[in-house]
């Protein structure tokens, strides 16, 4: 399991074909790369240009449940409902913005 994961929501995903005894956490995204922390507590520097976040995609359901019934009109669209892509977001938001 070859695996870079950060924060406490956010669980290691296997990496196909990488060394499944390896796990990595990110600590930092420094300007020169990422500190990880290796299997073993040991720490170091993963040199990197750029760093992609590449997390599971989930609903965020949590503000439809604090709104629920403290507002009269609540709309649910996008990321709250099921994970979708900006190309479907932006369609979906514009629409319930014209139906307001």
């Amino acid at each position: 399991m070859g695996v870079v994961a950060t924060g406490s929501e956010i669980e290691p995903v296997p990496i196909p074909g990488a060394n499944r005894s390896h796990v990595m956490i990110a600590h930092e995204i420094a300007e020169e790369g990422v500190i990880v922390e290796e299997t073993g507590g040991t720490e170091r520097l993963l040199p990197a240009d750029t760093v992609i976040l590449a997390i599971p995609r989930r609903a965020r359901q949590q503000l439809l449940s604090d709104l629920e019934f403290v507002c009269d009109e609540l709309y649910v669209i996008d990321d709250a409902v099921k994970p979708c892509s900006m190309h479907n977001a932006i369609p979906e938001g514009y629409l319930i913005g014209i139906r307001i």
